[in-house]
């Protein structure tokens, strides 16, 4: 503490202090406290200290039962099941605008910052592409009609060894006023460029509370975004919306009717359990996501509007070590996504490699077309060029035999799931009787949900 205080004396006055110090061989510091009238050199000293001490934590304050803010579950997109993050307003109040809290100059010191963000080790920039490889799998293209006629296929689940299979679906599109608003950066920005996007969060200093989020105006991040030559540059995932704020989005598009069942919308008390199942993807050139599976049981379909995204997916039952998955956490947040395909795609596709044997498929999605990746399945994403997609998850009823046996440790939502299809989907329900008798018959004798006892349930998060 000493010889933090110490060496930077100019951080006293921000915390009323005059002096600190320790009497030696003890836990006991002694504090001076004095009134602090003038704040001039504040400045200088923030931006000497912008190792240490970050700006104030933006976040609204619809967790309190006291605000004023209300929460609209349309628009609840917190990954962190224990953490809504939503921004609302009433009728009455000016929606919350995000860019009010750091100013946008500061946003880009902040993000220059990151050294995983900021960095040109590899200069990526000046290299190619990695080209595909010819013995890789390809994930098939399909009409609409032709989907829809393949959808049990597409969806698996139906036992333990129906895995699903992705594809690429033409002509979902059709009549989305996204079409003529998202088809190019300056059309966005034309229609959207004031509109306030998240693009990263700061984890608090010490790891512990709310992280300081950064937003930035969408014509801001584009230029970022045209003009970046790190080799990872940020990727807006927007999954956080104020209300108020980002609703024209979500009127540019509908959710295709093929993917329209989803056991999490049977009620609110699902939602809430996984509530943030919308996004909204913009990125330049080397950004995009690791190799990863999505959560709660779900499958996804992604609809490129601008550019090109190039995917590589792998079946549920791969090793994740074999496939290039990161298993220090360290790394795993360090390591810039482009990277993924150039040390470990030429690995997979090479002489000798087992990327073949491991069932690896891969595809370049063009604007207008939706892909389709089943519950389970590793995927990872690499943007070619200015990309905007929409993007959403479901737990489709098909697929929970596949589901169930990790599904069921988590008692007190299964439970509430399987209640939730007995009295909307009976016919389900009872066709998935022999799936656990046990259970479904303990939910058929118990239909309250207020009759479950309290039971000591292990730590549990599903994949």
């Amino acid at each position: 503490r000493d010889c933090f205080f110490n060496s930077r004396p100019h951080i006293l006055p921000l915390l009323g202090l005059e002096s600190v110090s320790s009497a030696p061989g003890t836990e006991q510091m002694t504090l001076s406290m004095v009134e602090v009238s003038n704040y001039a050199d504040m400045e200088a000293w923030r931006k000497d200290f912008s190792d240490v001490i970050l700006p104030p934590p933006v976040y609204d304050s619809s967790d309190d039962e006291s605000d004023d803010l209300v929460l609209n579950p349309v628009f609840d997109s917190s990954d962190d099941e224990a953490s809504p993050v939503v921004g609302g307003a009433t009728s009455s109040q000016s929606p919350w605008n995000p860019l009010e809290a750091i100013p946008t100059t500061r946003v880009f010191e902040l993000m220059g910052q990151q050294e995983k963000f900021s960095h040109k080790k590899r200069d990526l920039a000046s290299k190619p592409r990695p080209s595909p490889d010819a013995s890789v799998g390809q994930v098939r293209r399909l009409t609409r009609q032709e989907a829809a006629e393949e959808l049990p296929q597409l969806l698996g689940g139906r036992h333990a060894n129906d895995i699903g299979e992705p594809a690429i679906i033409l002509g979902l599109t059709e009549g989305w006023r996204a079409e003529e608003r998202w088809c190019s950066a300056k059309s966005f920005v034309e229609h959207y460029g004031d509109m306030p996007l998240k693009v990263h969060e700061l984890v608090p200093v010490g790891g512990m509370g709310k992280g300081t989020e950064l937003w930035l105006p969408a014509k801001d991040y584009i230029s970022y975004a045209e003009t970046a030559d790190v080799d990872a540059p940020f990727y807006v995932f927007q999954k956080k919306f104020v209300e108020g704020v980002h609703d024209t989005l979500f009127e540019d598009y509908h959710r295709p009717e093929l993917f329209s069942d989803d056991l999490w919308d049977l009620t609110p008390q699902l939602r809430r359990g996984f509530s943030q199942n919308r996004f909204f993807c913009l990125g330049g050139e080397r950004s995009g996501s690791a190799l990863h599976v999505d959560p709660h049981f779900t499958q996804a379909w992604n609809t490129l509007l601008c550019g090109e995204k190039r995917w590589v997916l792998f079946p549920p039952e791969v090793n994740p070590e074999e496939i290039g998955v990161p298993t220090d956490l360290h790394e795993k947040l360090r390591t810039p996504c482009a990277y993924w395909w150039q040390d470990w795609y030429p690995r997979l596709v090479g002489p000798g490699g087992i990327g073949e044997k491991l069932g690896m498929q891969e595809v370049v999605q063009k604007a207008g077309e939706t892909i389709f990746v089943p519950a389970g399945w590793w995927h990872a994403v690499l943007n070619h060029g200015w990309t905007i997609a929409v993007t959403e998850n479901a737990f489709a009823s098909q697929t929970l035999p596949m589901a169930w046996p990790s599904l069921k440790n988590d008692i007190a939502r299964s439970r509430a799931l399987l209640r939730a299809i007995r009295r909307q989907r009976p016919e389900t329900f009872d066709a998935l009787m022999d799936l656990d008798s046990e259970a479904f018959q303990y939910v058929a004798d118990h239909p309250d949900d207020s009759l479950d006892e309290k039971e000591d349930e292990p730590d549990f998060r599903m994949w």
